[in-house]
């Protein structure tokens, strides 16, 4: 693994270097898949695209199995989201406050100097190898998109998935662990959301498994991750978070499996993923839509998971049978989940289907977890409860090449606050019916002025404008 690292750097040295995702790929495989290369490897691959496709790149992008290249081993090389249990040295998910808990994701002062200025960059060509089959035009919309962003400045996944400026659901000096786990998540895998989402048809089976692989090892983050926000917050109050107003945009709501894998038989309300040849051929509409948003922020997902039960349901992230197989929540999160869920208090319906069957039952049914659920209960009323252990934050991981600098030259965040302030402490979770209609009276009055407002400087620039001689006749 290290041999690679320092081997993918030098290649990268040469500026007309061009298809190291690939080479990343194959040593992804010849490393981990010990045993199994020969047939992750069973087909051909173009390193290099067509001579008149050639073009310079700006060096090595990154990679999910590699994305550490450049930061030193320590602390900042650990999986981005990844709770760890406490030692002695570690940010804690949650800050204090009376602490300046800014500091404890490292330096400000070192962390301004090394940030700067936004070091993301471009990639003014195609990483891969588009199919023989592609169509032209199908051919000529992806180009466009890339061409689009290269116009900008910016790599087309930097503008479909942005963080800087975007609304956190939490604010990030009260929670710096929270907060680094979660720029890191994104930023390292944010390339495998856009490339996932547009599925773009590829050149062969094997380059078709790679991206696969790449989203599967989003969603392990991305797991990671939650578990992460559960075990801080607890269940309901995480929900509480996130479906607040303007409050979800940096929470990656795909990863949806394709229509015709055994994952799409659970019965998803989302759509499954298609092959953008697939959408161009049968559903122009869509494709028309998909390829005129791909480079709008979030819009490339618009049609996956909506709400947090779903994806947490259909992903198996419940279920208390497969922690073997690294595909559910930390033990620590399903007990906080069991906490919750056991509460007596009212919440809206879609946070709990049923607690009588399905996984809600297995996991009210686990001994091992309910025994850790009475524990942690009994930690929470006494205020012992310890919360999960963020490796630091590192400045040099800003300078990885397309990551977002994870603060400013002033040390304050990239990332907005929350749009909408949540009390953890509040022990209401939903509306009453007479509240939800008051509620969307406001709305809909809000609505209304804001109309009003709207005509009324339209007319008013309109008495304001200066008429012709023509017009002050016709109106005598």
């Amino acid at each position: 693994m290290e041999l690679w690292r320092e081997m993918r750097q030098l290649l990268a040295v040469n500026n007309s270097s061009i298809g190291l995702r690939v080479l990343d790929d194959m040593a992804a495989a010849l490393i981990n898949e010990r045993g199994r290369a020969a047939a992750t490897l069973d087909t051909p691959v173009l390193v290099l695209p067509l001579p008149s496709k050639m073009a310079s790149t700006v060096g090595v992008l990154p990679h999910p199995d590699f994305v550490d290249a450049v930061v030193p081993a320590g602390p900042a090389a650990v999986p981005a989201a990844v709770p760890q249990k406490r030692a002695s040295s570690g940010t804690p998910a949650k800050g204090y406050k009376s602490k300046k808990p800014r500091s404890s994701t490292g330096s400000a002062k070192s962390s301004m100097s090394d940030s700067g200025s936004s070091t993301e960059t471009t990639s003014p060509t195609l990483d891969f190898e588009l199919s023989t089959d592609t169509p032209a035009d199908v051919r000529q919309a992806i180009e466009t998109i890339y061409a689009k962003a290269e116009a900008a400045k910016r790599t087309p996944y930097q503008l479909a998935y942005p963080w800087e400026a975007i609304p956190l659901w939490y604010d990030p000096e009260d929670y710096p662990g929270v907060h680094v786990a979660h720029w890191r998540l994104w930023n390292a895998f944010r390339a495998t959301f856009f490339e996932w989402a547009l599925h773009a048809p590829l050149s062969s089976s094997s380059a078709q498994a790679q991206r696969r692989k790449r989203m599967m090892a989003a969603i392990r983050e991305r797991l990671c991750s939650l578990s992460l926000c559960i075990e801080t917050w607890g269940y309901y109050n995480f929900l509480r978070r996130l479906e607040a107003k303007v409050n979800r945009d940096l929470m990656w709501w795909g990863g949806q499996a394709g229509r015709r894998t055994p994952e799409a038989a659970k019965g998803y309300t989302c759509s499954p993923i298609r092959d953008l040849l697939d959408l161009y051929e049968n559903e122009p509409a869509e494709y028309r839509r998909m390829v005129r948003d791909a480079l709008k922020p979030f819009q490339l997902d618009a049609g996956s998971f909506k709400m947090m039960t779903e994806l947490l349901e259909k992903t198996d992230a419940l279920d208390p049978d497969l922690a073997e197989n690294d595909k559910q929540h930390s033990d620590t999160a399903l007990a906080r989940i069991i906490v919750d869920i056991t509460r007596p208090v009212a919440v809206p319906k879609h946070w709990v289907p049923a607690l009588t069957e399905g996984v809600w039952r297995k996991l009210l049914d686990d001994k091992r977890l309910s025994d850790l659920a009475l524990k942690i209960s009994r930690q929470l009323q006494t205020d012992k409860y310890d919360g999960p252990i963020v490796p630091e934050y590192n400045p040099k991981e800003s300078r990885i090449k397309g990551f977002t600098p994870f603060m400013r030259q002033d040390g304050t965040p990239t990332a907005a606050g929350p749009a909408t302030e949540i009390d953890d402490d509040d022990p209401k979770y939903c509306l009453t019916s007479d509240e939800e209609v008051a509620d969307a009276l406001a709305d809909a009055e809000a609505k209304d002025a804001a109309k009003s407002a709207a005509l009324e400087a339209a007319f008013a620039e309109d008495d304001a404008t200066p008429k012709s001689a023509d017009e002050e006749e016709d109106e005598d």
